[in-house]
């Protein structure tokens, strides 16, 4: 890989599956030097993406937040969205494979999610869904 190429390659720092309430369902560090309370960092991106909808009285969910050199993609689902938090300029990729995995998680998890009531067994294998995303996000075996 070139070293533009890299550069402009989205690096995957944080994986996030939430409720619409701001719950933490799934959660994975990708890379050591990006540090968020992840409660505090659900929450707060529930508040947000209701914010926008409801101010721009708009159902189309927030595409994703910007600040610095991070990027927070999101993707909606059914009850939950996915949210990840990287740098990088080509987001295309993470784009499509997120809207794959939503896809996949819809389909194997979506009922346990809405209906979620604290019993974690019903979400045990989730992680798989995310492989995808945790494969595009490393960067020769890591992320560093």
């Amino acid at each position: 890989m070139r070293e533009e190429e890299f550069r402009r390659r989205f690096k995957i720092a944080e994986i996030y599956l939430l409720r619409d309430d701001g719950f933490v369902m799934f959660h994975d560090k990708l890379a050591l030097h990006v540090k968020i309370d992840t409660e505090i960092f659900g929450y707060m991106l529930t508040v947000i993406k209701t914010l926008v909808r409801n101010s721009l009285g708009s159902n189309d969910g927030l595409g994703g937040l910007e600040h610095c050199d991070f990027k927070v993609l999101i993707e909606e689902g059914d009850g939950y969205f996915l949210a990840v938090i990287g740098q990088g300029s080509d987001i295309k990729p993470v784009q499509k494979t997120m809207k794959r995995t939503v896809e996949n998680v819809n389909q194997r998890y979506s009922d346990a999610i809405i209906h979620f009531n604290g019993n974690f067994e019903a979400i045990r294998n989730i992680e798989s869904a995310f492989y995808g995303l945790k494969h595009l996000g490393m960067v020769d075996g890591n992320n560093n």
